[in-house]
């Protein structure tokens, strides 16, 4: 292609994009992105599409015989819309817009394409991709995916954590961890469903120091997160389809991987996981295994970022807690 058709063609993708942002109702456009305008939109909509690598289940489905009202209801409170939020969205090119009114903005956007069904929205802090709309893994219904930046490269930051043995003088300072995260949980999506008090709680950790098992993660005098590592698996963990059929002496199992809200997208849980591997190789272990609450996507993108497979879905035995089902990874190392 000539430079003088890539003129042409930057042209017509920018028409494009403005006749389809005219025909979509209840929103503001605040600015038109060029096509490498905005850079780490573009990273964060790559890593998005290839965690489809992976297979992942739909965050949410609705069946496509659904009322109109019901399926505009479902859009607003799964992706969490605020009206007077703003928002980028994807028409061809990247555009920043402001929602000035929620109802009429989602119906219109749900058909922006005659050959189209749904829309993409990225949050501008880059924290969220969210899309919704018609899909190959389902032919019966329409389904929205939420991609959640956990790592968050945006703020380049690569953190020195420390990460080490728990001892007894640290227990306060896991404790107060744990009630961290949960009070974050209470005001945010509670995707692990863990309870302030209840767990993860001090006896966890205490359990965890009196098995040697217990790890703390430090930022300089910070403790930024927590997990425990340990040899003995979950009681339902014989319901699965492991990689390795090897004798749990050579098999490490994290539980309660735990990153304190104040350092999210910071790289911590990422470090937690590769130090787990590097204790497992120094022991001649074959694999790390660990469950995780279904639909809990953030920790799920994270695993599979860090090159776990996904084994099945069972129950650990926690339905008396509303969480049924479990998804198993593995990494063989």
């Amino acid at each position: 292609m000539t430079e003088r058709q890539k003129i042409i063609a930057r042209k017509l993708a920018i028409q494009s994009a403005k006749n389809k942002l005219k025909q979509i109702s209840g929103i503001a456009l605040l600015k038109l992105f060029g096509e490498n305008e905005n850079p780490a939109l573009n990273e964060l909509c790559s890593a998005y599409f290839s965690t489809f690598e992976y297979n992942l289940e739909p965050y949410s489905k609705l069946p496509y015989k659904s009322p109109k009202e019901k399926i505009f209801s479902w859009i607003i409170d799964t992706m969490e819309l605020r009206e007077k939020g703003e928002y980028y969205l994807f028409c061809g090119l990247w555009s920043k817009i402001k929602i000035l009114d929620l109802k009429s903005a989602v119906s219109s956007l749900w058909r922006i394409d005659e050959d189209t069904v749904g829309f993409l929205l990225a949050e501008t802090d880059l924290s969220r991709i969210l899309e919704c709309g018609l899909d190959s893994r389902d032919e019966y219904h329409y389904v929205i995916d939420i991609f959640e930046n956990v790592e968050g490269e945006e703020s380049g930051m690569k953190p020195d954590i420390q990460i080490k043995k728990a001892s007894e003088a640290d227990l306060d300072q896991i404790e107060k961890l744990y009630g961290d995260i949960c009070g974050y949980l209470e005001t945010h999506k509670n995707y692990p469903g863990w309870k302030k008090g209840i767990y993860p709680a001090r006896c966890d950790a205490e359990k965890g120091l009196m098995e040697d098992a217990l790890y703390i993660a430090r930022l300089g005098d910070q403790t930024v997160g927590s997990m425990i590592l340990k040899h003995e698996p979950e009681e339902g963990y014989s319901n699965g389809r492991w990689l390795t059929e090897d004798d749990y002496s050579r098999i490490y199992v994290v539980y309660i991987l735990a990153v304190h809200p104040a350092f999210l997208k910071c790289g911590i849980g990422t470090e937690l996981l590769m130090f787990a591997e590097q204790t497992a190789r120094k022991e001649h272990c074959v694999s790390i295994r660990l469950d995780v609450v279904k639909d809990n996507f953030p920790a799920e993108q994270l695993y599979q970022k860090c090159g776990y497979q996904l084994i099945g879905t069972v129950s650990l035995g926690y339905e008396a807690f509303g969480i049924p089902w479990y998804n198993l990874y593995e990494k063989l190392i």
